[in-house]
């Protein structure tokens, strides 16, 4: 009994050594959510110059089509008053005055005739399209190369070569909204050979 009441050293370092690991995984992610919201805000100024580009793409492309309509419109206006005109000369002038303006009005007829049609190029029928995406990744340290990814299957496609501590890998897709924005946050957990899931720590 008065054994029990002792102080245990090896069992108080321990606990220091978890509390210090408590500590030091709350930093860690209080600096992930550092991390995150920098680059949120990187991907909010991406978009944000993205849709400015499309707005003046797309801004130059209605002005133009805008232009071509109001001159097609124009002339057509101008057709309508001519044979408007030659409607009620028709119904004024005597034959022989007639004849004469009738001689002017095919003349007119055939300069409208010679105004080209106003057409837009070429760049306006083609559909605006993005180039490259924005995607978060984890960098590797400098020093290290970057992993090589890699299918792998215990059931189907066994290594014929085991290692005694190989561990599966199953991949956890998590999403959760950060401020306005949603991450998707891409949590692994480790699953031993015997389906023993080792649960990521939740602070």
């Amino acid at each position: 009994m008065e054994e029990s009441l002792q102080h245990h050293t090896p069992t108080s370092r321990h606990r220091s050594k978890l509390e210090a690991q408590v500590a030091s995984l709350a930093g860690t992610a209080e600096s992930v959510n550092r991390n995150a919201t920098q680059i949120e805000e990187q991907l909010f100024a991406a978009v944000q110059t993205a849709l400015s580009d499309l707005q003046k793409i797309t801004q130059g492309k209605l002005q133009q089509l805008l232009s071509c309509e109001m001159e097609v419109r124009r002339q057509l206006i101008e057709m309508d008053a001519v044979e408007a005109l030659l409607t009620e000369q028709r119904k004024a002038m005597e034959p022989v005055e007639f004849c004469a303006a009738w001689t002017r009005h095919q003349q007119l007829r055939d300069q409208i005739q010679r105004i080209p049609i106003p057409q837009t190029d070429d760049s306006i029928e083609r559909p605006i399209t993005v180039e490259g995406r924005i995607r978060p990744i984890c960098s590797p340290p400098p020093s290290q190369p970057s992993p090589r990814p890699r299918s792998y299957n215990a059931t189907s496609h066994p290594d014929p070569t085991p290692h005694p501590s190989t561990l599966n890998l199953s991949l956890i897709h998590i999403s959760e909204p950060t401020r306005l924005l949603s991450i998707s946050y891409a949590v692994f957990c480790l699953k031993k050979k015997n389906n023993t899931t080792i649960k990521p720590y939740a602070n």
